[in-house]
């Protein structure tokens, strides 16, 4: 899995994503800058059908981190997307680009993660 900027991604997977997001705040101020982000950032994800599933979670400790870095974001969340070409509508509006700043300001690193149910994958029934 590499790491890519939305334009340069692989075709969509066809259907509903969900994509992982994992974030560490800038040490003063970065979790009061995210939440801004985040306040401004929701009637775009609302006005697409996104939205971010169930709760948002602060990890509070990491069980296995065989082969990676330590993974101790402040912040997991997933969001469900109604297919890649609506997250990439997203991505590439002018109104997102003042948000997207925010969220750079705001986090010290970020892994964001295009996400498949398992489902799409298997062929298994949802439940």
């Amino acid at each position: 899995m590499s790491s890519q900027t939305p334009s340069q991604s692989a075709p969509s997977p066809g259907g509903p994503i969900y994509m992982l997001n994992a974030l560490w705040f800038e040490p003063d101020g970065g979790a009061a800058l995210y939440a801004e982000y985040a306040r401004r950032v929701s009637p775009l994800l609302e006005a697409r059908g996104a939205r971010v599933l169930d709760r948002v979670y602060a990890p509070d400790l990491v069980l296995e981190a065989e082969g990676v870095e330590p993974f101790e974001p402040d912040l997991c969340f997933l969001v469900e997307w109604p297919s890649w070409e609506v997250f990439l509508s997203m991505v590439h509006d002018p109104a997102y680009a003042e948000c997207k700043a925010l969220r750079e300001r705001a986090t010290a690193k970020r892994l964001l993660v295009r996400c498949r149910s398992l489902a799409a994958i298997t062929g298994a029934a949802e439940r």
